[in-house]
């Protein structure tokens, strides 16, 4: 078993460099903490955490999240184990919420230093996770995308280490976390299965000991899903709607497959080249991860965009972030054997330290300025809610991602039922890919009400 960084090989410099860059980079991440939401999925774990705060597990009227009809009533979106995660979170500090993808992009960057450790390598490499654009962005969301590459590499590494009880346990969160975590941990732990065909054809006792803990955590993670579903739909099955489009169909290859290679390709430069090291070490259950789910996800129908260029590259991986994330690990270990004959160690620690740093202060402080107007707006609704003695917010549409982590009570704004006497709303469209001109948007003049702060696109409107 290879010692965990800094256990007992005791104070090293590729340790002391490893722990410098993740502190420096949670640093900046809380000099530039997330202040609201980025993505629309936040509002509906958000909005399915705070009815879980209250004590329910389906939406009444009024409730700010993303809903869809269920069986006579409305039901959540997404998987119930999210928003318990973030509950308590959303209940001590409303942004606090962000806490969960930091740490989890911490997490994944440690256990990516522990394999590269027990490969010889140095495990200040392990920062290339942390210096990942896209890692970075989704870890200041409220989104699962960088917990569930927490929970994968976790499970694969716990699997992979013997650790059979742990390895049922991380299993089952995994599955339960995202409707595509069954899909990730099928792979890896099917993968590390077929590696030790030989050993359960024998029946050696360790390897059929593994094949049961594999099928126990799947089958804990099925019944986790199972039950989170019973309780917020009604049914054992998410409650995805993708209209009249098959999320997975050959007819979104041609559109769906070149963008996906693009992930792989372009940041950082021949990212598959990655899974080298492991078909070299014959590791099959990260090579299962990266081709099996990296080939379903080639005819998905959709892949996240931003505006420009730049912004797709960055936001694209989001989706295939698992396979994003082990295919670092072994472009860590290419480039560790590279650079070995070709730099000094410190200079190379110096490096990757910087550049996990230049990516945490870069693009925290562009999503700092972006996130600006709508934190004005946030923190305009609270004053203004407190001098008014009101503890709920009326919530237009627009505004949810800002309004989602109000602190006190928020509620769709609805004329003919109660009205709010404090309402935050927005003359801009609610996603970012949008624009005014092509999207409707309902205009924040509303009878009856006094605009209180006006700026950025947001207002905050008092009751006559």
């Amino acid at each position: 078993m290879t010692s965990f960084p800094g256990g007992r090989g005791g104070a090293r410099d590729d340790v002391r460099a490893l722990t410098l860059g993740l502190v420096v980079w949670v640093v900046a991440a809380v000099v530039w903490w997330p202040s609201v939401a980025s993505f629309g999925d936040e509002v509906g774990y958000l909005g399915e955490a705070r009815i879980v705060l209250e004590g329910r597990l389906a939406p009444a009227a009024g409730d700010v999240g993303i809903w869809l009809p269920g069986a006579g009533r409305p039901v959540s979106k997404y998987p119930l184990l999210p928003s318990v995660l973030l509950a308590p979170l959303l209940a001590a500090w409303p942004k606090s919420v962000f806490a969960l993808g930091i740490a989890a992009a911490i997490v994944t960057s440690l256990l990516a230093a522990r394999v590269l450790r027990s490969w010889g390598r140095d495990p200040t490499w392990a920062l290339l996770v942390v210096a990942h654009p896209s890692i970075v962005i989704l870890a200041r969301t409220a989104m699962t995308d960088v917990p569930l590459c927490a929970l994968a590499l976790a499970t694969w590494w716990a699997f992979r280490r013997g650790r059979l009880v742990l390895t049922v346990v991380l299993c089952a969160a995994l599955c339960a976390l995202k409707v595509t975590g069954g899909i990730v941990a099928g792979a890896l732990l099917g993968g590390e299965l077929l590696r030790r065909l030989p050993e359960l054809r024998r029946r050696e006792p360790e390897a059929v000991r593994a094949l049961v803990a594999a099928l126990v955590g799947l089958a804990g993670g099925t019944a986790l899903v199972v039950v989170g579903n019973e309780l917020t739909t009604g049914t054992p099955w998410f409650a995805y709607e993708h209209g009249a489009v098959r999320p997975f169909s050959p007819a979104h290859f041609g559109a769906t497959a070149p963008a996906q290679l693009l992930n792989v390709l372009v940041i950082p430069p021949l990212l598959v080249l990655g899974a080298v090291p492991f078909w070299r070490r014959r590791e099959l259950g990260p090579l299962a991860l990266i081709c099996g789910f990296g080939g379903l996800m080639c005819f998905y129908f959709f892949v996240d965009h931003g505006r420009s260029r730049l912004e797709t590259l960055i936001l694209a991986p989001r989706l295939l972030l698992p396979v994003v994330v082990f295919l670092l690990i072994g472009y860590a270990d290419l480039l560790a054997a590279l650079t070995r004959r070709l730099a000094g160690g410190p200079v190379l620690r110096v490096l990757l330290v910087a550049a996990s740093t230049a990516a945490a202060v870069a693009i925290g402080v562009v999503h700092a300025r972006w996130q600006r107007p709508a934190s004005a707006a946030l923190a305009a609704a609270e004053r203004i809610a407190h001098e008014v003695a009101s503890d709920t917010l009326g919530v237009m549409p627009e505004a949810d991602k800002a309004a989602i982590v109000f602190r006190g009570r928020i509620q769709r704004f609805d004329r003919d039922r109660a009205p709010a006497v404090v309402v935050l709303c927005s003359d801009h469209p609610s996603s970012y890919r949008a624009t005014a001109s092509a999207t409707a948007v309902v205009s924040c003049e509303l009878p009856g009400y006094r605009p209180r702060f006006n700026d950025g696109g947001f207002s905050v409107l008092v009751r006559d």
